[in-house]
């Protein structure tokens, strides 16, 4: 076991975060839950698993950490600001005493110098308590002046620090040495013996709930200019010290001051003492792949030439360009410290936010729609693989349909009913991890198929022998029937061929129970619906259904069996020669796919497809892709084993539980009746639904899909029903089919149509491609790949930066562009939506081409939020 493994197992979550942050643990189920996240602040997001012994904030709050988490070691390089893995461990180590076979001398001065470190940290906190102590009002005046609001002030503990002259500074020498050596050890004594702190207000330097550093303020301008700030004497000056309160963006100021403006503002920031160690801040931002930089240094020479810098190498950074001889604070007063006019004058010096292509914003499925048993499970396995947790749901749901389709049916009224089958297909790009989500699913099923094999097994033998004998008897016979010239004799035998032969194509042999398969022929659906009592699934981690259902193996499209297993009220009947043929009325075929976006945008028979209303049956989700955000695999937790064992349980309750009545070759379905608060959620819904298929409605061009929205959620519904009556801990379930249909059951599945629709318009829009949108895209990716060519000097025709000229040489081998004119309609539409701006130059033909730093690092898709709605969300 490696020293990471050693620590992650040996050291207690709990007592890491007691030590490290503040807050309250409050028991919650199993795990328990923190007053407020350390790190974004949420009050009900922050929660430790005891069981696996790691965090994750659950918080979808904008700003809240989205569901990240992790380990003793994440919590402490976050906490703590550590960016290498060993020296968390190493950290770990010390504190908690943990033998860990590093090399001795080696943890021995790790060991010394923590030990510094923290006599350091706890001697300036001291002097910053005492210095807090002498603030007056006079100086409070000064700062308030500034633009700095009394909470800010009295929270990160400004304060004061009297004169001290060198007499003073000799004799406290003399007279106390070690009082003296503290003061240097803290950075308040030059090296020529200066006593630093003459009258000067002190600005603490905070890191994760304790001060780190502190700058000395010329509040009355009696020194020389150059000194109107000083640092510490001997102690290393931070690169820069972050604020980050879960923001999307982190600015970076060059002052003090322009730190705790931005700080008063709420907004995530990092502090250069100077612009002179930019190298320093560079590796640091480089390092912090979650935030969209802005560089918002002062107006000068210096401040300029140093913010571009960093935005040259930094690519998702953008330079704020300032009024002319203003900083950031300066902004701040001008405002009188008001912090909404302040916040408007920063979202006018930003880009603005790139608009989509699409009009299509999608979120990922909450699992608080889901009972416990099965949002425990889907969070586990969506963390431990990595990835979006709407693909487990979706798989669940199908899943779920598995297991109880033609069992039962929800009745909406008196001759209206839906089944309890659904579709539902998950558009990822390659690489996102399909292949295990499906696998964790679908894995209780198999168990059953197989259990349910070797059930049947000895009966299956015991048929197919009798079978045999019946054909042996017929071979005899017929052997009789050569040999013998009576021609009653013959007449009689002839007739005992034919009843036997009648028996043998009656005789009926136990099935081996297939529930699903990953792709199935529509001949051969039919006969694997009428060996399980009507009902089949197709689950599978590709799109080959898609293939095979175009006609793969046919050489012609046939839907009819896939389109009537989806409806489940329309009859399959197969009629075959020489053989028993096939009769379902009522077939329930489930599917549960995940697909590429390239297996949608390049049906062949999408045309087919969508005119017979194929793809308008399922219900599609194509959330925004983790791949290049993704977690480690040390960093990830274990798979919750109880979550997965529950999940198992809970399954094999359900595919257990039986039909109305099970006579003959298919079931006679339950009825599930709505209750009165589920009646009243989906008329609200249909009504909903409606306005959105006008013309002015956002499903209006996939009317074909919208139509169906409404039936499919109540099958989500009763789904979701049926599923919470389970008792997953003992793996059983009581008078499953009894209650009427919750009216918290329709609240879930209602919040997930509402998200549906726009997955929807987004999935959809791959069959349906704009040839200007296109060729607009494609400009935008040359574009992106000038800017990398600009920051190394490899532009084409020795270019220093990106124009029109220099792009024209990167996109001329594009067919659509044979000449420059032939960029304007996509430099225009990419300029209306954010995506750049053209600079005109003087004495210049070509204009310079800035790029919105956003559009290289967020989904534009997520830049135009959807129609607001009224909607009741769970």
């Amino acid at each position: 076991m490696n020293v990471f493994e050693i620590v992650k197992q040996e050291i207690d979550i709990v007592e890491v975060f007691n030590k490290y942050c503040s807050g309250e643990l409050e028991k919650v189920g199993r795990s328990l839950r923190a007053s407020s996240c350390p790190f974004c602040g949420s009050g009900d997001g922050f929660t430790i698993n005891t069981e696996g012994n790691y965090y994750k904030c659950f918080s979808r709050k904008p700003g809240g950490c989205n569901g990240t988490g992790g380990s003793v070691i994440n919590l402490v390089m976050k906490v703590e600001g550590i960016m290498e893995r060993i020296e968390a461990v190493k950290t770990l180590a010390v504190d908690f005493n943990l033998d860990v076979d590093f090399d001795s001398e080696q943890i021995e001065n790790w060991k010394r110098k923590r030990e510094n470190e923290q006599k350091r940290l706890q001697l300036i906190e001291e002097f910053i308590n005492k210095a807090q102590q002498r603030l007056t009002s006079e100086h409070r005046e000064k700062l308030l002046a500034r633009g700095l609001n009394a909470e800010i002030i009295d929270k990160y503990r400004f304060g004061y620090c009297p004169e001290f002259n060198r007499e003073r500074l000799r004799q406290l020498k003399e007279d106390q040495p070690g009082k003296y050596q503290q003061y240097k050890k803290i950075g308040l004594i030059s090296g020529k013996g200066n006593f630093l702190g003459n009258d000067r207000i002190v600005i603490p330097i905070w890191q994760h709930s304790r001060p780190v550093y502190y700058i000395l303020w010329d509040w009355n301008g009696t020194e020389a200019k150059d000194f109107k700030y000083l640092n510490p004497a001997g102690l290393d000056i931070p690169d820069f010290i972050c604020y980050q309160n879960g923001n999307s963006e982190l600015w970076v100021v060059e002052g003090v001051f322009d730190f705790f403006s931005m700080i008063a503002a709420n907004k995530s920031v990092a502090v250069a003492f100077g612009v002179n160690n930019t190298s320093g801040i560079i590796d640091r931002l480089q390092k912090i792949k979650d935030k969209l930089v802005y560089v918002a240094f002062d107006n000068d020479e210096a401040g300029q030439a140093g913010a571009a810098k960093i935005v040259k190498t930094v690519g998702r950074a953008e330079k704020i360009d300032l009024p002319a001889k203003k900083d950031i604070n300066d902004l701040l007063q001008e405002c009188n410290g008001n912090i909404d006019s302040f916040n408007r004058k920063l979202a006018g010096l930003k880009w603005p936010d790139p608009l989509p292509f699409t009009n299509y914003k999608v979120e990922e499925l909450a699992p608080a729609v889901l009972p416990e048993w099965l949002r425990d499970f889907v969070e586990s396995v969506a963390e431990f693989t990595q990835t979006p947790v709407s693909m487990a749901i979706m798989l669940v749901l199908s899943a779920l349909g598995t297991a109880l389709a033609n069992k039962g049916e929800v009745e909406i009224k008196r001759g209206y009913t839906e089944p309890l089958n659904i579709w539902t297909c998950s558009v990822l790009p390659t690489g996102s991890r399909k292949s295990p989500v499906f696998s964790k699913v679908t894995e209780p099923i198999e168990e059953y198929e197989k259990r349910k094999t070797e059930e049947i097994a000895p009966e299956k033998e015991s048929a197919e022998r009798r079978k045999d004998l019946l054909k042996e008897r017929i071979k005899n016979l017929e052997k009789q029937v050569v040999n013998t010239d009576d021609e009653g004799q013959r007449i009689n035998i002839f007739n005992n061929i034919d009843n036997l032969a009648d028996e043998v194509r009656d005789f009926e042999v136990p099935s081996i129970p297939i529930l699903f398969a990953d792709d199935v022929t529509t001949e051969s659906l039919a006969q694997l619906m009428a060996n399980n009592f009507g009902r089949f699934a197709v689950l599978s981690p590709e799109g080959d259904i898609f293939k095979i259902m175009g006609g793969l193996y046919s050489r012609k499209v046939n839907l009819n069996n896939y389109k009537k297993g989806w409806t489940g009220k329309e009859t399959i009947k197969e009629g075959r020669m020489g053989r028993k043929g096939v009769r379902i009325s009522k077939p329930a075929l489930t599917m549960g796919l995940t697909v590429q976006p390239t297996t949608i945008r390049d049906l062949e028979s999408k045309n087919i497809f969508r005119g017979e209303g194929l793809l308008a049956r399922f219900l599609y989700i194509m959330p925004d892709s983790l791949i290049g955000n993704r977690k480690s695999v040390f960093d990830v937790a274990e798979l919750d084993k109880l979550a997965e064992s529950r999940y198992k349980k809970g399954m094999q309750a359900l595919l257990n539980s039986k039909p109305e009545k099970e006579e003959g070759e298919e079931w006679e379905q339950h009825k599930i009746k709505l209750s009165t608060e589920a009646k009243t959620l989906l008329h609200k819904f249909s009504i909903e639904v409606e306005k959105e298929l006008r013309e002015d409605g956002r499903l209006y061009n996939i009317r074909d899909w919208g139509n169906k929205l409404t039936g499919n959620v109540v099958r989500i519904a009763g789904l979701l029903h049926l599923a919470a009556q389970v008792d997953a801990k003992k793996g059983e379930v009581k008078e499953l089919w009894d209650k009427p249909l919750s009216g918290e059951a329709m609240l879930a599945a209602v919040s997930l149509g509402r998200k549906l629709m726009q997955h929807a318009l987004k999935v959809f829009s791959l069959l349906d491609v704009d040839p200007e949108i296109e060729l607009a895209r494609y400009v935008l990716k040359r574009i992106k790949d000038g800017k990398e060519k600009e920051a190394v000097g490899e532009l084409p025709k020795n270019k220093d930066e990106l124009d029109r000229a220099a792009l024209y040489k990167l996109t001329r081998d594009k067919k659509d562009i044979k000449k420059p004119d032939d960029l304007e309609k996509p430099l225009k539409l990419l300029t209306e939506l954010n995506y750049i701006r053209l600079q005109e130059r003087k004495g210049r033909l070509t204009d310079l081409i800035k790029l919105n730093p956003k559009s290289s690092t967020l989904n534009a898709l997520s830049a135009l939020k959807g129609k607001e709605t009224e909607i009741i969300e769970v």
